[in-house]
């Protein structure tokens, strides 16, 4: 599978808490990025998010750079640094 470089999301989901009751917000990757079983460079990589494409965000972690969002059906997590 390929590797992409963590890279950013679009700002609009800085600040958005991980919460299964949280509205679900759309963001666009910057670049390609991995999309991961779990929040952090140690999980697997699930697949690749291409630049510019859009992914829906469910929330983000407050204490990490972290964000669960699902491109084309597929659900992981993604590096967002704010």
């Amino acid at each position: 599978m390929k590797l992409a470089k963590p890279i950013l999301l679009s700002t609009a989901i800085a600040g958005i808490l991980a919460s299964p009751a949280a509205a679900a917000l759309s963001a666009t990757a910057t670049t390609e990025l991995n999309l991961r079983s779990g929040p952090g460079p140690e999980y697997q990589i699930e697949g690749v998010i291409p630049g510019d494409a859009e992914v829906e965000v469910t929330g983000c972690l407050e204490e990490a750079e972290w964000c669960e969002v699902t491109h084309e059906g597929v659900s992981g997590w993604a590096y967002s640094p704010t």
